[in-house]
């Protein structure tokens, strides 16, 4: 049970702005021009794709096969990649 003694509800706070363009998908998406692609752990392929939307352009995505990870929390286990590109 939550003691609400100790959690007291605070009234009239301002909430925060959500961050916007401060992500490494977001700064990604935003150096990215017409034509240029990206090799991309498939897990992240989506979200580059969505920031690339959200900017007003247009991505394609094509499946690159399995490669070794760079991530630092799975560095060298073999996962799959995507190619990102922005066409538009």
């Amino acid at each position: 049970m939550i003691d609400y003694e100790e959690h007291p509800i605070e009234k009239d706070l301002p909430v925060p702005e959500r961050g916007k363009g401060t992500g490494r998908n977001q700064r990604l998406a935003a150096k990215m021009e017409v034509g240029d692609s990206v090799l991309i752990e498939e897990n992240r392929a989506g979200s580059l794709a969505s920031c690339i939307k959200k900017l007003g352009g247009r991505a394609i995505t094509e499946d690159a096969g399995e490669r070794p990870s760079i991530e630092r929390y799975r560095k060298g286990e073999m996962v799959r990649h995507r190619r990102v590109w922005r066409v538009a």
